[in-house]
């Protein structure tokens, strides 16, 4: 998260030349500082419809890394942090639960973020071991889920 587009202003490149320049100072072999750069550039996980795929082993860990993180009891934590950070409410039951919106980079709430986004993180890991943890956090995040439908509507 050197430079994230949430974090600066929505700018795709700004991570990337903040890298470039430092490494670069550092004397980090050209094919080393590509391979970050291309890793910076490709990871985040931006919507549905974005294919982005990494061009090298470790740009696959560092993409599953990211996504565990972004998944389960820590993932769920994140989401409803950023969204107070954000000023998003919780949940309103007027915005559709599910992906049909989607397209929005940010989630109109945080409950819609698992929607938009964390729900959809097990089917994007591009590694075995990444994909196993993924199971459990994945079905903390439905369990969790399930929990807080209930005390909304006044039922637990």
């Amino acid at each position: 998260d050197i430079s994230d587009w949430k974090s600066n202003g929505g700018s795709e490149v700004m991570g990337e030349k903040i890298a470039r320049s430092w490494l670069t100072n550092l004397k980090v072999d050209l094919q080393a500082v590509d391979n970050v750069c291309d890793i910076i550039a490709t990871s985040s996980f931006k919507g549905v419809g974005n294919k982005r795929t990494m061009k090298t082993p470790e740009g696959r860990v560092m993409q599953d890394a990211d996504r565990l993180d972004a998944i389960g009891a820590i993932g769920i934590a994140r989401c409803f942090a950023f969204g107070g950070n954000k000023g998003m409410p919780i949940h309103d039951p007027n915005v559709a639960d599910d992906n049909t919106e989607y397209g929005s980079r940010l989630s109109h709430t945080s409950i819609k973020h698992f929607y938009d986004k964390l729900l959809l993180v097990k089917d994007l890991l591009n590694t075995k071991s990444a994909k196993k943890i993924a199971i459990g956090r994945h079905k903390y995040m439905e369990e969790f889920l399930r929990q807080f439908y209930k005390e909304w509507d006044g039922q637990a």
